[in-house]
């Protein structure tokens, strides 16, 4: 039996990951991951979408659960404030050049934050982006806006 030889790297650029989540309990749980496997992300708890402030959103939602998104309103006190930013509000705060791949999940609300990085976009500044287009876009948010131009 032939033994084989390892590849020798061949790259040596520096790579740095942002991670953006509205839920408090997976930000944490996000966060305690990457500190123990040393991988180089921030993992920011913060939502993400077409303008920056806060929204709510449920207070209860355990670690690892996807589909709680944002409350339009705060609900009987229920619901937990969390700051939203936008991805062009996001590049400039922190100085960041360029995205060399951006990968959006928002549970079909993908769009907003596309509309969040337009800047970014038109600049040519983002490299590859990979979102989920979802027919709740227009069937259940009925939102007028067009994904096309961005």
């Amino acid at each position: 039996m032939a033994t084989r030889k390892w590849i020798r790297q061949q790259a040596s650029a520096a790579v740095h990951l942002h991670a953006f989540e509205l839920q408090p309990a997976n930000a944490h749980m996000l966060q305690q991951l990457v500190r123990l496997a040393r991988l180089p992300v921030s993992v920011h708890s913060t939502a993400v979408s077409n303008a920056s402030g806060t929204v709510y959103t449920a207070s209860d939602v355990k670690p690892g659960s996807e589909s709680v998104g944002v409350l339009r309103q705060r609900r009987g006190g229920r619901g937990v404030p969390r700051p939203v930013t936008t991805i062009d509000a996001f590049m400039a705060a922190q100085r960041v050049e360029r995205v060399h791949f951006a990968s959006i999940d928002v549970e079909g609300q993908d769009a907003l934050v596309l509309y969040g990085m337009e800047r970014a976009l038109a600049a040519k500044r983002v490299d590859v982006v990979e979102f989920e287009y979802n027919r709740k876009w227009k069937a259940v948010f009925r939102d007028p806006r067009p994904l096309a131009p961005v």
